[in-house]
């Protein structure tokens, strides 16, 4: 679950599958209470679990900030728009985040919005604010997963509204900030912390985190396993062509 318009996308391709695979049992449950047969639904994990479980990181990502130390203390920073939400309410929320960073003056590295609804304003006031030439913010618009994880993993404190803040996140023991609606009502674990949308709110909830330091790994979202039990269940599994809804009561 989470507050965007993937959510709508997420109840109708579920409406078209004949076989799931969630990332946690709360959400097979609620797919079951979509109507679909519990023997087609398989809690297995996130398969990007799978992925940095596996990721050495110790190595430093290929692109480095010149002078960036990833010992040192740093933000990740990762704010998409909400698509079900005005563009003045994006364009607040960006505002307050980016007022944040600039007063917490912490090195930042700080990644390009997706191109959801939204992303041109949103884009338009980040490049608005790199012009300040800070010397602290670190932009890229992408990075390779792998460099990406590793900020993640290394972060004082990650701040937006990314999900793999939630999920990746949860498995690193990274804290992270989230500001806005987008991941609402979606599962976490103990490393998120949930903000206002003014400016020392969210600079308030970082230092929180920040002193907090490292939580505990968590497997909410799986232990890197998804993928052999998918193969398993894919090999094993012939599920009806003929959909029929499954009622609980």
């Amino acid at each position: 679950m989470s507050g965007t318009i993937d959510e709508s996308v997420r109840h109708a391709i579920t409406k078209l599958a004949q076989i799931h695979f969630t990332s946690t049992q709360a959400s097979r449950n609620r797919v079951i209470q979509m109507g679909e047969n519990p023997q087609t639904v398989f809690a297995v994990g996130s398969p990007s679990i799978d992925i940095v479980k596996n990721l050495d990181l110790d190595a430093l990502p290929k692109i480095l900030p010149p002078g960036f130390q990833i010992k040192d203390p740093y933000l990740l920073v990762v704010f998409h728009p909400v698509a079900t939400e005005s563009s003045q309410k994006n364009i607040a929320l960006t505002e307050n985040i980016l007022k944040a960073v600039e007063n917490m003056a912490m090195p930042a590295i700080f990644l390009g919005s997706n191109i959801d609804g939204g992303s041109k304003e949103v884009g338009l006031m980040v490049k608005k604010f790199l012009s300040k030439n800070l010397p602290f913010v670190h932009f890229y618009k992408t990075l390779p997963p792998d460099d990406f994880y590793r900020f993640l993993a290394g972060a004082s404190c990650a701040l937006g509204n990314s999900s793999s803040f939630i999920r990746e996140g949860a498995f690193f023991g990274a804290p992270a900030v989230i500001v806005g609606s987008r991941q609402q009502k979606r599962e976490r674990g103990e490393n998120i912390k949930e903000a206002g949308c003014k400016a020392q709110e969210i600079e308030r909830a970082v230092k929180d985190q920040i002193a907090h330091g490292r939580f505990a790994s968590s497997l909410i979202f799986g232990s890197g396993k998804a993928g052999e039990q998918i193969a398993q269940i894919l090999a094993e599994t012939n599920p009806p062509i003929q959909k029929t809804f499954f009622d609980r009561s």
